[in-house]
């Protein structure tokens, strides 16, 4: 399985305020993703260097995982099934041993960003994923819905 890392693209808050698209990338091709908002908001907190006075969930995973003596290495999203992406943290302990730990993407990824570790997701995911997502762009271009001007390409 061939891995490809991706690039925090966009973190962007929904009209509603009540969830966070996150938009990631590697080269030309993305991957966007709904998610809570708590957990747009820890990564949020991570990119644009705001403090809390209290550490987040996130803060006391890696806390937590650092305090027994191992590290996170990276964040792999591994699947996407029934509109649902599925992720793991690999963790590596002080002897080397490496453990995957099942984790929702979007807490994965706000304990990436604060362990300053790399995000991945597999080759054919992503093309996967790209393909779904121009799908829907060029249905909702036909539809009229994708905010382009009629006549527009």
């Amino acid at each position: 399985m061939k891995l490809v890392e991706l690039h925090i693209e966009r973190l962007i808050l929904d009209l509603t305020g009540e969830s966070w698209a996150l938009v990631l990338s590697a080269g030309d091709k993305q991957i966007t993703m709904s998610i809570g908002l708590l957990e747009g908001t820890a990564i949020d907190a991570v990119l644009n260097q705001i403090s809390s006075p209290r550490p987040l969930t996130a803060d006391t995973a890696l806390a937590a995982i650092r305090h027994l003596g191992a590290d996170v290495s990276r964040v792999i999203i591994r699947d996407f099934r029934d509109g649902t992406f599925y992720a793991t943290i690999e963790i590596r302990d002080g002897r080397g041993v490496v453990q995957d730990i099942d984790s929702r993407p979007s807490d994965a990824i706000a304990i990436a960003v604060r362990a300053k570790c790399p995000i991945f997701t597999t080759e054919k995911l992503l093309e996967e994923i790209a393909e779904k997502e121009e799908e829907s762009r060029l249905t909702a271009k036909a539809m009229g819905t994708a905010g382009e001007k009629i006549g527009e390409a």
